[in-house]
């Protein structure tokens, strides 16, 4: 998290650099997001999935007319996931339901505006995305907390209609694409956590090589 504060500053001096006069806009509202991570071993496949509910935060400064750098976090909770697997001769799928369930979703980078008509705005991001999730298992009848770090590249597309110069509604949605590059892990009544990291989140920790995180929010739009 301290690499995307770095990469967030460095965007938002390049905007006060090439303007004195930033335009800048602030979304609030809810999310809903379905985070999946993928694992595939030899013929074998099987995919952890998670709907969850939240809450959207994104600020935008737009410093050349219609381009600007963006910054957003999505906050999504539940209490319990989804286990699909597949292999040439079966599949299946079970519900889990373990307590809290979390992924956040955050995305750094610039967006292009489209203005077609007075009020109406189409913006377009493309950012770095920078993430983590959460969930509990049961290995073993033993209770496990798992956590995951995910660095990846993600895209933002939102819609939003002023009402006036200060006030507005937006929709939207965002997709990124994330690597988990670190695990932790944590058993019940156990004082250590273990962390994995390379070829051991996938071989060790069973977290497959590639996650997504696509998000659908709708809220309210300021303009300063």
């Amino acid at each position: 998290m301290k690499k995307a504060c770095v990469f967030l500053t460095l965007l938002l001096l390049c905007a006060g650099v090439l303007s004195a006069s930033v335009r800048l806009v602030l979304d609030v509202g809810p999310i809903y997001t379905n985070f999946t991570n993928h694992f595939n071993k030899n013929s074998e496949r099987s995919i952890h999935e998670e709907n969850l509910f939240g809450v959207n935060l994104a600020l935008r400064a737009e410093f050349v007319k219609n381009f600007g750098v963006y910054a957003m976090t999505n906050f999504a909770f539940g209490n319990a996931y989804w286990e699909h697997w597949s292999s040439p001769d079966s599949y299946g799928g079970n519900r889990y339901k373990h307590g809290l369930v979390y992924a956040i979703d955050s995305q750094f980078g610039f967006f292009y505006a489209f203005k077609p008509r007075p009020k109406l705005e189409i913006a377009l991001g493309l950012g770095l995305g920078i993430g983590g999730n959460g969930f509990n298992r049961k290995i073993l009848k033993t209770k496990q907390s798992v956590s995951c770090t995910n660095i990846g590249l993600g895209l933002n597309a939102d819609v939003s209609y002023m009402f006036s110069k200060l006030v507005g509604i937006y929709g939207g949605i965002c997709d990124t694409i994330y690597s988990p590059v670190a695990v932790s892990t944590k058993f019940e009544n156990a004082k250590e956590t273990k962390s994995y990291s390379g070829s051991d989140v996938q071989n060790t920790a069973g977290i497959g090589s590639i996650s997504n995180s696509f998000s659908i929010k709708a809220g309210v739009q300021f303009v300063f």
